[in-house]
């Protein structure tokens, strides 16, 4: 029988808020070579923004640029 895998193994939940509006935001990073950012969109205003686990941190996500 081959062993089932759920992917959840070195979790790591971010928490926080959207940089806009607030709104509380939980990103799950985990499996076996969790990636180190995650691309973000507020459900609520729109906002897109880039989750940081190592650093533990948001940055906005500039879609014009000047």
């Amino acid at each position: 029988m081959r062993p089932w895998h759920t992917g959840l193994q070195n979790g790591e939940i971010l928490k926080g808020e959207c940089p806009c509006c607030e709104t509380g935001i939980k990103q799950f990073f985990g499996g076996a070579e969790p990636k180190d950012t995650f691309s973000y969109k507020c459900a609520v205003c729109g906002t897109q923004c880039d989750l940081n686990r190592k650093v533990g941190q948001c940055r906005l996500t500039l879609s014009n640029p000047r």
